[in-house]
């Protein structure tokens, strides 16, 4: 299976085959960072599973974190910006 993992900043309709995930911090460079994530790690663990819905209520997956264990949403942010033309992500989402 080829599993798409997307960043959709302003609110939008799906189909009910579709999982939207939300949380309070996400922004434009650290859900692409998280979008990365999940896509590399659907890839590896889950590929063989057909609901992928129910799959990633129990998926773990690896987050930076800071000095007190906690999600480093400043460390996904700067590192999408570090990237060369990163600047131009915006632009072709």
């Amino acid at each position: 299976m080829n599993w798409k993992f997307f960043y959709q900043e302003a609110p939008t309709i799906v189909s009910n085959e579709v999982a939207v995930l939300s949380n309070e911090h996400l922004n434009e460079y650290n859900g692409l960072f998280i979008a990365t994530v999940l896509r590399n790690t659907i890839e590896q663990t889950l590929w063989h599973r057909q609901n992928i819905k129910s799959s990633l209520r129990t998926q773990q997956i690896n987050l930076p974190v800071d000095g007190a264990g906690k999600v480093d949403w400043n460390f996904m942010d700067e590192y999408i910006k570090s990237i060369p033309n990163s600047n131009l992500i915006k632009r072709i989402w």
